[in-house]
C-alpha cells in the first residue's frame, strides 16, 4: 500500500524513522526528502506520489501548524476524500479553538494521539487503525 507523509522538515527525523518503521508491514511511505533528488521537479513528484496514495498521514506538531506546505497538502487531502490519519507526535501548544483556525477541517478526522509512544507502539496502532478500515490484513498466529 501506498502512503504519503505531510511533515514540517523540522519532524524529517520522526517522518523517518515511520517511513522506516511501516516499511517491513508492506507501506510504501513517501517523504519528499528522501524521495526527491536535486533537480528533480518537486511538484510534479509530489502529485504523483500524492495521487498513487492511499493513506496520508499527517504528523501534528507545532511545526506542522506554522508550515504553510503541511496545512495546503491536508486541505486538498481532504477535498479528495482519501483516508486522513492524523498523529500528533508531540504535545500541541495550541488550544482547540486555536487549533481549529490553524488546520480547519481537519479537526473533523479523530487525530491519534502518538506523542507518548515507541515507535512500535505508534506502528501497532496505525496497522489495527488500518486493519478496522480494511486497508490491511494481517495474519494472525492460532494457537
Amino acid at each position: 500500500m501506498s502512503a504519503f507523509i505531510s511533515y514540517s522538515s523540522l519532524d524529517k527525523v520522526y517522518a523517518g524513522e515511520l517511513q522506516r518503521a511501516l516499511e517491513p508491514h508492506g507501506i510504501d511511505c513517501f517523504l519528499a526528502h528522501e524521495d526527491i533528488e536535486v533537480s528533480d521537479d518537486w511538484a510534479l513528484i509530489i502529485r504523483q506520489r500524492w495521487n498513487a496514495s492511499v493513506v496520508f498521514f499527517t504528523l501534528l506538531s507545532d511545526n506542522f501548524t506554522g508550515s504553510c506546505y503541511c496545512l495546503q497538502e491536508s486541505g486538498a487531502w481532504l477535498d479528495e476524500k482519501k483516508i486522513i490519519m492524523p498523529l500528533v507526535i508531540s504535545d500541541l501548544t495550541l488550544g482547540d479553538k486555536e487549533l481549529r483556525k490553524v488546520v480547519g477541517f481537519l479537526t473533523a478526522v479523530h487525530f491519534v494521539k502518538v506523542q507518548n509512544l515507541s515507535m512500535d507502539e505508534t506502528v501497532e496502532l496505525i496497522l489495527k487503525k488500518l486493519e478496522s478500515k480494511g486497508l490491511i490484513r494481517r495474519h494472525t498466529k492460532t494457537a
